[in-house]
């Protein structure tokens, strides 16, 4: 019997490093474009592509220009509930990017799963203590995108900690300003019968927060006039402020509007509270 013969497809080395990049194995790369798995391997080295079980795909620009709602939301989500580590081994520093949220509002993290890191495992994590739901969790190392994020957006491995964090709106087109908000609500945010209420560690950004909200409220002179209030909590760790917004007398409708009109992207369950 005599050696089979194999027509590579043209364009075979972009679609070879697509489809390892969405996970396939090496046998379905090689069905598709005309070989046999040892050359796709052959292939995959040659551009460069990193060896294992499966590629961990990870788009590292993602960030690097807020240009679309989904960026937006998602940066603003980060900024809540989001972290990013320094792990040191064998003196190596690794840079961990992580999200974590209640099983309930997975919607979230299955955004950020499918923009960002489609074939990173999604985990449950259950406290062991038993007091809290299951969270939903997802990480992935990117020393690139550490970087952008704290270099472009301040957001640094220490940011719960950064009590005089402060976000570049004036770097970020206005029209994803109210994304940025509404990610940021889902993360560290409440909807209540007669309020909006945020909770962070930094009052200068929750100063920005109200800043946008006065604008909004001074374009519409029709609506009454914009009432909040904030202050300092202490935690269990370290003091944090709570801005609540009133909602009252017509100022809901003009709130909801502003957050969520067009929108494709929010939990649902704090949009029903609307």
């Amino acid at each position: 019997m005599g050696k089979q013969k194999y027509n590579l497809i043209d364009g075979f080395e972009e679609t070879a490093a697509e489809m390892y990049k969405s996970g396939k194995t090496l046998q379905e790369i090689a069905n598709v474009i005309g070989t046999y798995p040892g050359k796709v391997g052959k292939i995959l080295k040659e551009l460069g592509l990193k060896r294992g079980r499966q590629y961990k795909y990870i788009n590292e620009h993602y960030f690097d220009v807020i240009d679309s709602e989904d960026k937006a939301y998602i940066l603003g989500f980060l900024i809540a509930d989001g972290c990013i580590r320094l792990e040191e081994r064998k003196n190596v520093t690794s840079y961990r990017i992580a999200f974590s949220n209640n099983i309930d509002d997975s919607e979230i993290i299955e955004l950020i799963h499918f923009k960002i890191c489609p074939n990173q495992v999604l985990r449950v994590w259950q406290n062991p203590i038993g007091h809290r739901k299951p969270q939903y969790t997802l990480q992935w190392t990117s020393e690139y995108m550490a970087k952008i994020l704290e270099d472009k957006y301040n957001i640094t491995n220490r940011k719960t900690y950064d009590v005089h964090f402060r976000f570049p709106f004036e770097n970020i087109p206005s029209q994803f300003h109210r994304d940025i908000i509404r990610g940021f609500l889902d993360g560290d945010g409440c909807v209540q019968k007669h309020c909006i209420s945020f909770v962070f560690n930094s009052i200068k950004f929750l100063t920005q927060v109200i800043d946008v909200f006065k604008d909004l409220f001074q374009k519409n002179p029709l609506t009454p006039s914009m009432l909040y209030h904030i202050e300092v909590v202490d935690g269990k760790t370290t003091k944090y402020w709570r801005l609540r917004i009133a909602t009252g007398h017509g100022r809901r409708a003009l709130i909801k509007n502003y957050l969520y009109n067009g929108a494709s992207y929010f939990l649902t369950r704090k949009f029903a509270k609307f």
